[in-house]
């Protein structure tokens, strides 16, 4: 996971050479409900930093899938301490980070790309990019890979490869920094800056699900309402702000209908915490909004 704002840098007293950003925020009781309430929550993530791409990336093997959620009192007793005397300045992202799905292509020489189509005003327009996997980073469950486009190559000379690579989180599994600077300043990417802020609106809508028909039959509900996009959507799970016990129990399609398997569930209010992305186009930037949905189970 990338991100431009990393958080403010703490140390690690079991792991004081690890790199450590905390974030602060609220995470929420009851949501969407009379009595919902907002308690004030840490999140401590661990990051890998690749000097070769210059580039933070989350450390998805630390904690709970990579992020550490503490009561925002708990801080002094965790272990963790603010870094004195530094700040963010220069533990920035800057530049556009993108998704790239697509499928394999490659050339007359066997060289493989990856071939994504864009949705722009002026209709489907595919592009290539090259790609190499990121040891540090990639697992035998999850591979990353880093993708630059593949400047020169005519698409119409490249066919369908028969190689196959799974994205079942394609934010981290295949990524673009097409315009990068690194500099703690000003993102040197004016063609980003010129764009108009995309226009998403997210809203959840509360589901009710009965325990008794999960016990013969999976079931799917649809919490989202997404208006007003510019560019594809995609939905995906964001595992750190759902509720545990359900984690492997429910999976999102990429429109955001979330499916619970065939089984026994505790009746309760459960949190899926979604993570939404319009792509953008060339005249919107993309847009990235989290959001939480609120599942009953009667």
């Amino acid at each position: 996971t990338e991100s431009e704002y990393l958080g403010k840098p703490v140390v690690s007293a079991e792991d004081p050479d690890g790199i450590y950003f905390m974030t602060e925020g609220n995470k929420y009781e009851n949501f969407g409900e009379p009595d919902e309430k907002k308690i004030p929550t840490r999140w401590i993530n661990k990051y890998i930093y690749i000097k070769k791409y210059q580039m933070y990336f989350s450390d998805r093997s630390f904690a709970d899938y990579g992020t550490l959620e503490m009561p925002f009192d708990d801080f002094d007793d965790s272990g963790y301490s603010l870094k004195d005397g530094e700040d963010t300045d220069g533990a920035y992202n800057y530049g556009r980070i993108v998704n790239v799905y697509g499928n394999i292509y490659e050339d007359k020489n066997g060289k493989k790309y990856i071939v994504d189509t864009d949705y722009e005003d002026e209709g489907e327009v595919k592009k290539a990019y090259s790609f190499e996997l990121i040891d540090e980073i990639s697992t035998n469950d999850e591979k990353c890979y880093y993708c630059t486009p593949a400047e020169g190559v005519n698409i119409d000379d490249l066919t369908v490869s028969g190689t196959k690579i799974v994205y079942e989180n394609s934010m981290h599994f295949a990524i673009t920094n097409t315009d990068f600077s690194f500099d703690g300043g000003n993102t040197s990417d004016q063609t980003v800056a010129a764009k108009k802020k995309n226009t998403m609106t997210v809203k959840t809508a509360a589901k009710t699900i009965k325990a008794k028909t999960l016990k013969s039959k999976k079931q799917t509900v649809s919490p989202l309402t997404i208006n007003k996009a510019k560019g594809a959507v995609t939905v995906t799970l964001d595992k750190s702000g759902t509720t545990k016990s359900i984690r492997s129990k429910i999976t999102v399609s990429t429109k955001g209908a979330i499916t619970f398997k065939k089984g026994t569930y505790k009746k309760g209010d459960y949190k899926v915490k979604l993570k939404v992305v319009a792509k953008g186009s060339s005249k919107y930037k993309k847009a990235t909004k989290y959001v939480t949905a609120k599942i009953k189970i009667k």
